[in-house]
């Protein structure tokens, strides 16, 4: 019959392995086995390294919270990453050329009697549109308005699921505090911005 021994560093409890036997002791199944510095004990389940800890006192696997919350966070931050992926153009220095663009809208849209050649940017959105200046001034000003919107309400849901997955105390509750529903967050979003 076959059994699960948990592995352990004798001096600091560490967990070195889990091995399944036919039922000795590992040392005797060709385990690199130190008695001097490993203790095994037969357990009634695996664990899982990446969101459990052995409790030596319980005698028992346990929910490692830290181990949980870092992968949740991890889950989340990916999901709110490729989220935003949806609104915005991910290649060098684009984001730049974004921010510089709005500047320049919002310039010729306050100048009194803007010269279309004094903003290079909106001349290149008039250029591959065919707009006027102050309609593709406009629709670079309302573009970066609503990406502001947008971007708000991610990282509103994600740094609430963050939080929400740090207090929850069980794993279930945490891998559902994990679960952002971001079409909803998106549709939010661009409603509130009237879109």
């Amino acid at each position: 019959m076959e059994k699960l021994w948990l592995v352990t560093d004798s001096a600091t409890g560490a967990v070195l392995a889990q091995v399944v036997t036919g039922g000795a002791h590992p040392q005797d199944e060709g385990f690199a086995f130190d008695p001097e510095t490993m203790t095994a004990e037969e357990v009634d389940r695996q664990g899982d390294p990446a969101c459990e800890r052995w409790d030596a006192v319980a005698g028992a696997w346990t929910m490692d919270a830290d181990k949980v919350d870092a992968a949740l966070h991890a889950r989340i931050d990916a999901a709110a990453g490729a989220i935003r992926l949806r609104f915005i153009t991910d290649i060098p220095g684009q984001m730049l050329i974004y921010e510089r663009k709005e500047r320049e809208a919002r310039a010729f849209l306050a100048a009194e009697d803007p010269v279309l050649a004094d903003y290079p940017l909106v001349a290149a959105e008039v250029a591959a549109t065919g707009r006027s200046g102050a309609e593709a001034a406009a629709t670079v000003v309302a573009t970066a308005e609503l990406w502001t919107a947008i971007a708000a309400a991610i990282e509103a849901a994600r740094i609430g699921a963050k939080r929400a997955v740090s207090a929850a105390e069980t794993r279930e509750d945490k891998a559902a505090a994990a679960t952002v529903d971001w079409d909803g967050v998106i549709a939010a979003a661009q409603a509130g911005n009237g879109t």
